[in-house]
């Protein structure tokens, strides 16, 4: 994890936030998921991570983190040659959210 905060530069995170999923009879942390093959009908087996969240003390910015980094990038390797028939390529986004 990054002990800066990308946005303000600001040194002072705070860790162990939970951003939680609320539905009207749930309440658990966020998870993402990411299907392997979008168009396939059967055995979709989607990939999954739990999110480690860090807030800045200085600006709010929230920083997200997949846990599971390793299976998502296996999942869209496998996504990415399905969907383009090219060799997977890994592209770095980044989410913002703004509450």
């Amino acid at each position: 994890m990054k002990n800066k905060c990308v946005s303000c530069g600001g040194g002072e995170l705070i860790y162990g936030v939970e951003l939680l999923d609320t539905g009207k009879a749930s309440r658990r942390t966020a998870t993402l998921s990411l299907a392997k093959d979008p168009g396939a009908t059967f055995f979709t087996e989607p990939s999954y991570s739990d999110v480690d969240v860090s807030v800045c003390a200085e600006c709010g910015f929230l920083h997200f983190f997949a846990k599971n980094l390793k299976e998502l990038i296996r999942a869209a390797g496998v996504r990415n040659s399905r969907l383009d028939g090219d060799v997977p390529q890994i592209v770095k986004t980044q989410l913002w959210l703004i509450v």
